[in-house]
């Protein structure tokens, strides 16, 4: 198992990137911010595609002022360079932590 760690931007960025064929076991989203509250959008992008709407999965989901979002119910398999993207409307407050299992 490895663990990456990222903190998000106002513009969709890799949190991940596969260097092989990968389970994303867990990925956890954490506001960190004392007073502020946000929104997270979060895409699944095969290699060489983009994020945007046909790879986003979660649309504008709220994380108020020190508080997590989990995303564990469905694992996401990825290959070489398929990728979790990741944005928050408010940058540099919501750290993504992603747990994987190389296959």
């Amino acid at each position: 198992m490895a663990i990456a760690k990222a903190t998000l931007t106002t513009s969709p960025a890799a949190v991940f990137t596969a260097t092989g064929d990968t389970a994303i076991t867990v990925i956890n989203f954490c506001n960190t911010a004392a007073s502020t509250d946000t929104a997270i959008d979060v895409y699944v992008v095969p290699s060489g595609d983009s994020a945007d709407a046909t790879t986003q999965i979660i649309n504008q989901q709220s994380l108020v002022q020190q508080n997590s979002y989990i995303i564990d119910s469905e694992k996401y398999v990825l290959e070489t360079g398929d990728a979790i993207y990741a944005a928050a409307n408010d940058g540099s407050i919501v750290t993504a932590i992603v747990s994987t299992v190389a296959l």
